[in-house]
C-alpha cells in the first residue's frame, strides 16, 4: 500500500503541474520495468500521430518487464504520443484535455532462450535487468538477466507507419553469451566503435564482446577489479576506449582497450563517496569536503592517460563493511557528452559528484538534495550543463552546473541553486531515466511500480534563458522538418 503522504504528496503534485509542466504523461504499465531507452527520432511517425492525429508525435521507447516470475517476460517496444504544442497552460490550468496522450506495447519480444530443452521447450531466462539497443543497428537488442547470461536479439521493429495497428510479437534470432556467474544489472554499447559492448555483474566481473565476430567469449575482462556487484559500465562518447565501471564496493575504474594490460585501470578511486550524507546535518558542504580531502590518493598508471591521477586506498569488501567504514555504493556513472573531462557518479550517499578527469584525487564538486539513495544519473544530450537524477525517495531532479553559486545560499530558501527542477509524479522509487535524444527537457522515468511518466517542465519551471529558447525552436523544427522528409 502506498503511504498515505505518498499520496497526498501526489495530488499536490498534480493540482500544480499546469504551472510547472508543458506536458505530462502518466502511463501503468502491466508489469514494472527496470530499464528504459528513447530509440532514435528516426524511428518515429509523422506528426499526424497513428494514435492521436494531428499535434502528436510517436516515439519509440524500450522497456522490459518485471513480473518476479509470474509471467512470461517480455522485452517491449512501447509507442508514446507527445505533443508538438503544450498541453498544459496557465490560462485554464484545470481546463480538461479532450486527447490524452497515449502509451501502448507496439510488440514484443518473449525474454527467454531459443535453445530447447530435451522436451522441446523453451525456458525461461528471467526478467529483463536492461535492455540496450545496437547505436549502429537499433533492430539489435541486447539484455542481461538474472543468470549472467547476455542474450542477442535481432527482431523487426514496429511499423508506424502502418493504419491497422496490432500490438504483436517480433520475429527474433538469438545469440548467448555466457561469463558472468551472477545476475546481471550493468550493460552499455560502444557509441562509436560497432558491436562493442560491455556488461556487468553481482559477481564483480566486467566483460567487454565484440558482438560483431562469430566469438562468443568476452575479448576483454576485469575479474579482480571491483569487490562487489557491478552497477554500471559506460564507455566514453569522447575516448571510444575507455570504459567506465563503478560498484557497490564504492569504487570509480576508467579502463582502455589501448592498454597492454586491460585488467590495470588508468584510473582508480576507491571510496569515491567516502560519506554518507546526512540530511539532517547543518555542515554536509563542509564535511563533504573534508572526506574528500582525507580520501588518500596516489599516483598509478599514467602511460595511457597522462593527465589522470587515481585513488589506491583500502580494499573494499562487502557493502556492510563499507558503509560502517564512512563510504558508500556507486549506483550510476555517466559521461558529459560535450566535455570529455566531465563525469558524474550516483551514490547511496544521496550524493551525485561531479568528477574531472584531469584531477581525480577527489571529485569537483557534489550535488546534495536527494532523501535517500542516487540510484541513477544522466548528463542532457542538449545542454553541457544540465543532467538528472533519479533517487529511492521517488524524485528526478534536474540540475544546472552553470548556475552553481549563482545565489547567496542566505537568501535561496529553495536550496542550492544549481537545483534547477523537481519532478514529484512519482509514488515509488525510481528504477530508470533516459533524456529524450531530439526533443529538448523531455524525460521519460519509470518507478518500481508499474508507472512511467513523460514529461517536460514549462521553459518558466527551468528558467531557460531566451537563446535556449531559440535553440529549442529552431532544434524542434527541424525534428519536424525530417518528419516531414520521412513521409513524403
Amino acid at each position: 500500500m502506498v503511504h498515505l503522504t505518498y499520496t497526498l504528496e501526489y495530488k499536490l503534485w498534480k493540482k500544480n503541474t499546469p504551472f510547472l509542466y508543458d506536458f505530462t504523461i502518466t502511463s501503468a504499465l502491466e508489469w514494472p520495468t527496470l530499464t528504459l531507452q528513447w530509440f532514435p527520432s528516426s524511428l518515429s511517425t509523422t506528426p499526424s500521430s497513428m494514435f492521436n492525429g494531428p499535434n502528436y508525435t510517436t516515439y519509440q521507447l524500450l522497456t522490459g518487464t518485471y513480473t518476479g516470475q509470474r509471467s512470461t517476460e517480455y522485452i517491449n517496444f512501447v509507442g508514446v504520443d507527445i505533443p508538438t504544442k503544450p498541453l498544459l497552460t496557465t490560462e485554464d490550468p484545470y481546463q480538461q484535455v479532450t486527447r490524452s496522450p497515449k502509451v501502448r506495447v507496439l510488440s514484443q519480444i518473449p525474454h527467454r532462450s531459443f535453445i530447447e530443452n530435451q522436451f522441446n521447450e523453451k525456458s525461461s531466462v528471467g526478467e529483463v535487468n536492461i535492455a540496450r539497443y545496437n547505436p549502429f543497428d537499433p533492430s539489435s537488442i541486447a539484455t542481461i538477466t538474472n543468470s549472467g547470461d547476455v542474450f542477442l536479439y535481432k527482431t523487426s521493429l514496429p511499423d508506424l507507419t502502418s493504419t491497422n495497428f496490432v500490438p504483436s510479437e517480433s520475429n527474433t534470432s538469438t545469440r548467448v553469451l555466457k561469463y558472468h556467474k551472477k545476475a546481471g544489472n550493468a550493460m552499455n554499447w560502444n557509441s562509436k566503435i560497432s558491436g562493442l559492448l560491455a556488461t556487468g555483474s553481482e559477481d564483480s566481473t566486467v566483460a567487454i564482446w565484440d558482438v560483431n565476430t562469430a566469438v562468443e567469449t568476452p575479448k576483454y575482462t576485469l575479474n579482480s577489479t571491483h569487490s562487489a556487484t557491478i552497477t554500471s559500465v559506460e564507455w566514453s562518447p569522447h575516448i571510444p576506449t575507455a570504459l567506465a565501471s563503478v560498484s557497490e564496493d564504492g569504487s570509480l575504474v576508467i579502463s582502455d582497450t589501448r592498454s597492454s594490460d586491460f585488467s590495470t585501470p588508468v584510473v582508480r578511486v576507491e571510496n569515491a563517496h567516502h560519506y554518507v550524507y546526512d540530511a539532517n546535518s547543518a555542515n554536509n558542504e563542509n564535511d563533504l569536503e573534508k572526506s574528500n580531502a582525507t580520501g588518500g590518493v596516489k599516483k598509478t598508471d599514467e602511460s595511457i592517460a597522462q593527465k589522470n591521477t587515481a585513488a589506491l586506498a583500502l580494499n573494499g569488501g562487502a557493502q556492510d563493511n563499507l558503509e560502517s567504514a564512512g563510504f558508500s555504493a556507486i549506483y550510476d556513472v555517466s559521461f558529459n557528452p560535450f566535455n570529455q573531462y566531465l563525469l558524474a557518479t550516483a551514490s547511496a550517499d544521496k550524493t551525485t559528484a561531479i568528477w574531472d578527469l584531469r584531477r581525480m584525487d577527489t571529485s569537483v564538486h557534489s550535488l546534495i538534495g536527494h532523501s535517500a539513495g542516487v540510484t541513477s544519473v544522466q548528463w542532457s544530450p542538449h545542454y553541457e550543463s544540465v543532467l538528472a537524477t533519479g533517487s529511492y525517495d521517488r524524485r528526478v531532479m534536474v540540475w544546472d552546473l552553470s548556475k552553481i553559486g549563482a545565489h547567496d545560499p542566505e537568501e535561496n530558501e529553495d536550496g542550492v541553486s544549481e537545483l534547477l527542477f523537481v519532478h514529484g509524479g512519482h509514488t515509488s522509487k525510481i528504477n530508470a531515466l533516459d533524456w529524450h535524444p531530439t526533443l529538448p527537457w523531455v524525460i521519460a522515468s519509470a518507478g518500481e511500480d508499474n508507472i512511467i511518466q513523460i514529461w517536460k517542465p514549462a521553459q518558466e519551471s527551468v528558467h531557460v534563458p531566451e537563446e535556449d529558447v531559440e535553440e529549442d525552436e529552431e532544434m524542434e523544427d527541424a525534428n519536424d522538418n525530417d518528419e516531414n522528409a520521412n513521409s513524403s
